[in-house]
């Protein structure tokens, strides 16, 4: 088997809170003992709820938010042990689309000077180069080279997510974390970015670690899924297997939640009660137990991750679990 483009092992970020003369502060623990690999030219989701650890992780592997312990290994080098100079370089192998396309531009910029950015960060192409250079990438994104002397509040929120694309890409990248890159867009144009993305990812050859707590979106552009709750890995296979099959009560809750079009195929909602708990204190075993309809008393006790079928990973011990409480396939 090939070396995969990335791989992380046992990834922690903790962040302490409270504490004070005579106490010692607690932790958040958002991110706890995550391994996965990510080959090249794949798309891998993170799914979950909101608070499970998607965006810490995302921002962990590029070193934007410093790991508590762990490996980042990219292309079998530990990021996580880079120096300052180091770093630079990795930065121009992987890049962000953020979440926010307004927040994450600056309004005193022209859209040419954005996407160049980090050519001049990088110290790649000048003048003249340069300027071809975004102008290819704005075409990438289907937006034209007049966009260039263009602002940002001039521009609709999803051509403000293609020049946030364009930027990430100008650098020509092998790796990309896309942060929830199309939650804060109306439907419609929801589905013209996740388009887009897919057909870069092809022509370009990328690697996209897709964060989202959408997984219909997920479903369609994902080649893998990876399910999260309270910083814990849950589920992780192969998109079919883990829309068409899911083992994990909390993935089966997730897919319970996505609309459907055909009544006939609508899904047996899962209602979760009680409340998420707190990352200082985690339930021990599997964290998901305080709030899983099918738990027992085993559950308390740590559960490994185990392998269902050929790359088809859960971290669930039953599989007494009606077929009914699993959704139907989709096609």
């Amino acid at each position: 088997m090939t070396q995969a483009l990335l791989d992380i092992r046992g990834l922690r970020k903790f962040y302490p809170v409270g504490g004070g003369l005579f106490r010692r502060p607690a932790q958040v623990r958002a991110v706890d003992d995550i391994s996965f690999a990510l080959q090249s030219h794949e798309v891998l989701g993170l799914a979950g709820e909101s608070g499970s650890g998607k965006t810490t992780i995302g921002r962990t592997i590029l070193r934007l938010t410093e790991p508590t312990s762990g490996e980042i290994i990219f292309k079998g080098e530990n990021v996580a042990t880079f120096d300052r100079r180091r770093l630079h370089r990795f930065r121009r192998d992987a890049q962000i689309i953020f979440q926010d396309p307004f927040a994450s531009l600056d309004p005193r910029m022209k859209i040419g000077q954005i996407v160049a950015e980090p050519l001049a960060v990088q110290n790649v192409a000048r003048g003249k180069k340069r300027r071809d250079k975004v102008a290819e990438m704005l075409d990438l994104v289907s937006l034209s080279a007049d966009y260039m002397d263009r602002m940002p509040h001039e521009l609709s929120g999803g051509q403000r997510q293609r020049v946030v694309i364009a930027r990430a890409l100008v650098v020509s990248p092998q790796f990309v974390v896309a942060d929830e890159p199309v939650s804060a867009l109306d439907v419609s144009i929801q589905a013209q970015i996740i388009a887009l993305l897919k057909s870069l990812k092809q022509r370009l050859g990328l690697s996209i670690l897709f964060i989202s707590h959408d997984l219909a979106v997920m479903e369609y552009l994902s080649d893998r899924i990876a399910v999260l709750y309270l910083g814990r890995l849950m589920e992780i296979g192969p998109t079919r297997g883990i829309c068409g099959a899911p083992h994990h009560p909390y993935t089966r809750a997730l897919l319970s939640a996505v609309p459907q079009l055909d009544p006939g195929k609508r899904n047996a909602r899962m209602i979760l009660k009680g409340d998420i708990p707190t990352a200082i204190d985690p339930p021990s075993g599997c964290v998901f137990r305080t709030r899983c309809p099918y738990t027992i008393a085993a559950c308390a006790d740590p559960v490994p991750m185990r392998e269902l079928s050929p790359g088809h990973w859960s971290g669930c011990i039953r599989d007494d679990i009606p077929a009914s409480a699993a959704p139907a396939a989709r096609p």
